[in-house]
């Protein structure tokens, strides 16, 4: 390579947050022409990069622990029907500064209806209660909630529970203080892929486990995260396991919010996803090979199934596309798979998340019930920089008026005719 194409490299892993990387590419530059002016400024910002991130790491562990340290711990009481004792919420960070510094850009969510924001937040929680039926929000005694992992609403709590207050029905597990971060999981894969692994990325990306912390991940009938703490050699011994169904009681404990909002994937989770991921499953420098065109098929599942799938899937195989059942598929398989995709189509579901692998910009053809109306994927794609084309059912097509999950049937020549389009309109 050329030290004009070593330093492109270089830029490019720096834009991808992988400073190994671009150290990598600069010093290649540099055993090149070692006098370049460029090569030189090039190592001095990687340099600079290298110590703030270091730097808010250890900010982040002493904000942390210097919480920890001055919070009151809440005694283990009778959580049954109510919990008895106050809940303390301090924001370790306001507004989630601390992670922002890692990646200032791409932590400020510019897209929203009210203002910029940045996210992920660190909040202290002193004598809280996890709740796995409000996907591991921390619970208040006086019914306020984390809702959704975004921040402190007490007034969505209605919204969140049903009513203003609930009762946690099964035993509730007392967890000894020491120093956790709860983070929960997902049985969904979209959420548990979008939601909750770049919460544990960002932990390790700010170096806490290395630091002396736990995390708290959820464990339930899906299982996902121990197959994926092997992918990312986390040791068992710095996890805390919450079994789902119950609430978990920490005396103290730090909660990390989302990175984003629900159904706007961000930007450094994607960046965290596939720098933490993909380097442990592909060769990156080998170019992607298998199939490049991929329909994930729903003839497995038990709801939002398209009638007659069946019968589209000959003339999408004459077009070359693979029919695949992503569930039926580990990680490591779904990343190997989804690699080499350029031209993705499926029902509407969490398969679709799989795009975030691809090696490059994905285009989508996403084909839904009319009730489905959410923009969680054409907001993904928009964010790998792909294309997204959405083909919905009528009203008359779809079972449940008023279901997301509703079984429905569509004019398979639509399908086709569109996938035709598609891919006559570029290289895919």
């Amino acid at each position: 390579m050329t030290v004009g194409e070593l330093i492109d490299k270089a830029e490019a892993a720096i834009r991808a947050g992988d400073l190994d990387t671009a150290t990598a590419r600069a010093n290649e530059a540099r055993q090149h022409a070692p006098g370049d002016p460029l090569v030189s400024t090039l190592r001095a910002h990687i340099g600079r990069m290298r110590g703030a991130r270091s730097d808010v790491r250890t900010i982040i562990d002493d904000a942390l622990s210097t919480w920890f340290e001055a919070a009151e711990q809440g005694a283990a009481g009778d959580t049954g029907a109510g919990v008895k004792r106050s809940v303390i919420f301090a924001d370790i960070v306001d507004h989630g500064t601390a992670l922002h510094y890692i990646d200032p850009v791409e932590l400020v969510m510019t897209d929203l209806p009210d203002k910029p924001s940045a996210w992920p937040c660190f909040y202290g929680l002193a004598a809280a209660t996890m709740l796995p039926g409000a996907e591991w929000s921390p619970l208040t005694p006086d019914g306020a909630l984390l809702v959704h992992g975004m921040g402190i609403n007490p007034r969505l709590v209605r919204k969140a529970l049903g009513g203003e207050t609930t009762e946690i029905d099964e035993t509730v597990v007392y967890h000894p203080d020491q120093r956790v971060i709860v983070i929960g999981t997902n049985e969904n894969w979209y959420h548990f892929v979008l939601d909750y692994l770049p919460r544990l990325l960002a932990v390790l990306e700010c170096g806490l486990l290395d630091a002396g912390w736990k995390v708290a991940l959820g464990r339930d009938a899906s299982n996902l995260f121990p197959a994926t703490l092997k992918l990312l050699g986390v040791p068992e011994e710095r996890v805390v396991w919450l079994d789902a169904a119950r609430g978990h009681h920490f005396p103290r404990a730090i909660y990390i919010s989302n990175m984003g909002l629900r159904g706007i994937p961000h930007n450094f989770a994607l960046a965290l996803l596939r720098r933490y991921f993909l380097p442990k499953v592909i060769d990156l420098d080998a170019p992607p090979a298998g199939p490049k065109r991929l329909f994930i098929s729903r003839t497995d599942t038990t709801w939002r199934r398209l009638a007659d799938e069946e019968q589209l899937h000959g003339p999408l195989q004459e077009r070359g596309f693979e029919i695949i059942h992503p569930a039926r598929l580990s990680m490591v398989e779904q990343i190997q798979m989804f690699r080499s995709a350029t031209l993705v189509a499926g029902v509407h579901g969490s398969g679709l998340v799989n795009t975030v692998w691809s090696a490059v910009a994905p285009w989508v053809i996403e084909i839904s019930p009319h009730t489905a109306r959410d923009t969680h994927f054409s907001n993904l794609v928009k964010r790998l920089g792909g294309q997204h084309w959405r083909l919905r059912a009528g009203p008359e097509e779809t079972v449940h008026a008023g279901g997301n999950q509703s079984d429905f049937s569509i004019d398979l020549t639509r399908v086709i005719d569109l996938i035709d389009t598609v891919i006559a309109g570029g290289d895919v």
